[in-house]
């Protein structure tokens, strides 16, 4: 069985971060590990507080984890703090994991901040260039590709410039295009690969989270970068089919 890490933040409705990774780590058969950098306090309507751990606690998570057990891959979800990417940079760069994934966790589903100016400047610096790949959402990309995306030409655009940054592929979820199609896509450094699904009407909680797991489990397991890619989406959209609402906030996936 496989070993994967988690390094990301907590929620506590288990719709995402740590938790959300974990579920999907034990749906898809993989031994799942994780640090947490970040406690919220958070439902599915909004998130009320922040608390970043001290890097101190992240570092001793890191180094019982490290000096017990090896990873096969891990991921990266919500990192608050640019210390805490410096700090798992620095582990991940020594212990040489093979499949890096880096899930930009920028802005939460309810619209709540979740990266500074600093972290995300530390964070291309120093997390990217050691990544298989990173998946930003529509808003994540723009920020780190600094543009505006507005059709399929300014995605591959932003994958161009996001590409530059250091990770061996990009994959660019495009579900807040406007239209009834979801264009999601793959760069590798070479060639563009299109992924398009019909959209499903609602509003969820934890999708970005369950891609990128699901992704990393599939690396793990051997799979080429687009059969990866094309198993995660279809994992998250059987998800996305069986999600339901607890009260009226967003809801959550069924998993």
């Amino acid at each position: 069985m496989k070993n994967i890490l988690t390094f990301a933040g907590s929620d506590p409705t288990s719709g995402a971060g740590v938790q959300m990774d974990l579920r999907v780590f034990s749906r898809l058969s993989v031994r799942g590990f994780s640090v947490i950098n970040t406690v919220t306090a958070q439902n599915t309507k909004e998130v009320r507080s922040v608390f970043p751990l001290p890097v101190k606690i992240i570092r001793e998570q890191l180094k019982a984890l490290f000096s017990e057990f090896t990873f096969d891959a891990a991921k990266t979800g919500m990192i608050y703090s640019a210390d805490a990417v410096r700090e798992f940079s620095r582990f991940v760069k020594e212990r040489a994991v093979k499949h890096l994934v880096v899930d930009p966790v920028m802005v939460s589903s309810t619209g709540r901040p979740l990266m500074g100016r600093e972290t995300i400047e530390i964070f291309k610096k120093k997390l990217l260039p050691l990544s298989e790949v990173i998946t930003p959402n529509l808003k994540e990309a723009e920020r780190l590709a600094e543009m505006e995306i507005s059709g399929r030409d300014d995605l591959m655009r932003a994958a161009r410039k996001i590409h530059q940054l250091g990770p061996e592929n990009v994959v660019i979820t495009g579900g807040d295009l406007k239209g009834e199609w979801v264009w999601d896509l793959l760069f590798d450094g070479a060639d563009f690969h299109w992924f398009r699904a019909r959209k499903i009407k609602g509003e969820f909680h934890g999708t970005g989270c369950c891609f990128s797991a699901a992704l990393t489990v599939y690396l793990s397991k051997g799979y080429r970068i687009k059969d990866a890619v094309r198993r995660a989406r279809d994992f998250v959209r059987r998800a996305i089919k069986g999600a339901y609402s607890i009260t009226d906030g967003l809801r959550l996936l069924g998993i």
